[in-house]
Parts: structure tokens; C-alpha cells; sequence
């Protein structure tokens, strides 16, 4: 069976609402396997509502800035602790 999944670079789930942000710096991505990977985690979670990056294919994947944007009501500590563990 063929991957159905789309690329995703970035997301914006368009929900009306407040938001918070955080940016979140990763020094070493990987490739761009890895880096699409953690985007489609970040989609997968709820509480995220946004996420762009000056991620490029055309350079190393080093000191990548994610700047996610999450629900107003939901803890920043919530989002980090989610993030930090999808790059262990």
C-alpha cells in the first residue's frame, strides 16, 4: 500500500480563537524526513494550532526555528515538554 500522507513543511489549522507562541529552536534536524516527521506530529496534536519554520532544502538542517502557535488556554510548560519529547 502507497503512503497517502501529504508533505506538510507547516500548518495553519485556521481556528478562530486567541493563541500563544513559542519559539522553539532545534540545532541539529536531522534531514527533512525527520523534520517533516516532527510537523506531523505537532498537527497531530489538538492543542497545536499553527506551526511555521525557516526550515529550507536547499540548506543544512541545523538551528531550525519552529515558531508554534497553540491554544490560549493551554499551558506553555504543556507545549514544550510535548515538543522536547518528540526529538529524543
Amino acid at each position: 500500500e502507497e503512503n497517502k500522507w501529504p508533505t506538510m513543511f507547516a500548518f495553519d489549522k485556521q481556528i478562530n480563537g486567541k493563541t500563544k507562541k513559542i519559539t522553539y529552536i532545534v540545532e541539529d534536524a536531522c534531514c527533512e524526513y525527520c523534520h517533516m516527521n516532527f510537523i506531523r506530529n505537532l498537527f497531530d496534536n489538538e492543542d497545536i494550532v499553527a506551526v511555521n519554520s525557516n526550515f529550507s532544502f536547499n540548506k543544512p538542517a541545523y538551528n531550525i526555528e519552529y515558531e508554534i502557535h497553540f491554544k490560549d488556554n493551554i499551558d506553555e510548560d504543556a507545549i514544550i515538554k510535548f515538543v522536547k519529547q518528540l526529538w529524543k
